[in-house]
């Protein structure tokens, strides 16, 4: 059975986390950098890495203010057909739920063509908004929303 583990990720894990985004293979409306996950960091977003058996395989962030947002989730392509992201997501959910929010949802902006989009619905996130060029490069946003 894998170890799987769910960490806050640090200034030393913020090279990995740009890593695994260039490498989830889906083409990204725009990619983080060291200096954007340090700002985002500053500005209070949380991000998470998972481990399986020691070594790095996703991430995802969040931000807590009135809800939960999820703002970014990656597994590596090479990692995709283990159920990482099931894992994550699961793992993910259960810091999130002890989080002091007014609305206890989770929601999430994807572009409509992502296989994140996909992903969430499958596990039980429900579309709830459509943002219009979101990513104002004419890519729209679906949001979706799940209850904690």
């Amino acid at each position: 059975m894998p170890n799987y583990q769910l960490k806050q990720a640090n200034e030393s894990d913020f090279a990995h986390l740009v890593f695994i985004q260039k490498n989830d293979g889906y083409n990204h409306a725009y990619y983080l950098t060291e200096n954007r996950i340090e700002r985002l960091v500053e500005s209070g977003e949380q991000f998470y890495i998972l481990y399986v058996d020691n070594r790095f395989v996703g991430f995802a962030a969040i931000d807590a203010e009135i809800r939960i947002q999820l703002h970014f989730f990656s597994i590596l392509e090479s990692e995709k057909d283990q159920n990482f992201a099931e894992k994550m997501l699961e793992l993910l959910l259960e810091q999130v739920r002890s989080k002091e929010v007014q609305h206890k949802t989770i929601h999430c902006f994807t572009e409509a063509d992502s296989p994140l989009l996909a992903f969430l619905k499958s596990q039980g996130f429900e579309e709830v908004g459509f943002y219009k060029n979101r990513y104002q490069n004419g890519k729209d946003a679906v949001i979706v929303e799940k209850k904690l």
